[in-house]
């Protein structure tokens, strides 16, 4: 879930955000004692290399692995093998439901939205579904990240369909953490609809400041 417009001085959200921060240290650290013992020595120290800041995760241990010679790319990391998500070395997160994470948004004043719905994956599908996302927008989520860098123009048309169906807002991600996505100057989004999430991004900041 994605939180715009919040107020980063919420008490409440910062000390929520902290908790998850140091439980997904300790989530890296545990996924790097497995692939230690499958005799991929890498370290917690290689992982915040990879990272510009104290935020790591699974594309960090990627990239870690990539660095140590291991696997040629981090997609490689991805699998049954190592940290996919049914791989010998992952470790599940221990994350809060979307709910709680719309409820924590709203409180600090924030306009929660469902990101990259198209590339969720379970053992029973891929992507949400539009009982999915209604279900969400019942609980309070006001927005889909119709276009994403990784979704397909099928994904893009029928989350945009949802979208105007249940008068949600519109935003565009291109998920650009290691400069191996496009940016939204690349994702050839329809001009008109970058110019509606253009106008609801000013009127945001106009009605707040």
């Amino acid at each position: 879930v994605l939180g715009y417009f919040i107020d980063h001085r919420d008490e409440k959200l910062r000390n929520f955000i902290s908790k998850r921060f140091r439980r997904r240290i300790e989530r890296a650290k545990e996924m790097i004692s497995k692939l230690r013992k499958m005799g991929y020595f890498i370290t917690f120290e290689d992982i915040l290399y990879t990272s510009p800041g104290p935020y790591v995760g699974r594309p960090n241990i990627a990239i870690a692995l990539v660095n140590k010679g291991y696997i040629r790319d981090r997609h490689e990391a991805f699998t049954d093998e190592l940290i996919g998500n049914n791989g010998k070395a992952y470790v599940p997160p221990d994350d809060c439901s979307p709910f709680e994470a719309i409820e924590r948004i709203k409180d600090a004043g924030g306009v929660p939205v469902l990101a990259h719905p198209g590339i969720f994956v379970n053992q029973v599908k891929k992507g949400l579904d539009e009982r999915d996302v209604f279900r969400l927008k019942e609980g309070g989520m006001e927005g889909i990240e119709v276009f994403h860098s990784r979704h397909s123009s099928m994904d893009n048309l029928k989350y945009l369909k949802m979208a105007r169906k249940y008068r949600m807002l519109i935003t565009v991600g291109s998920d650009y953490h290691y400069g191996d996505n496009p940016t939204v100057a690349e994702m050839n989004v329809d001009p008109k609809i970058m110019s509606e999430v253009i106008e609801w991004v000013r009127s945001q900041i106009c009605c707040r400041s």
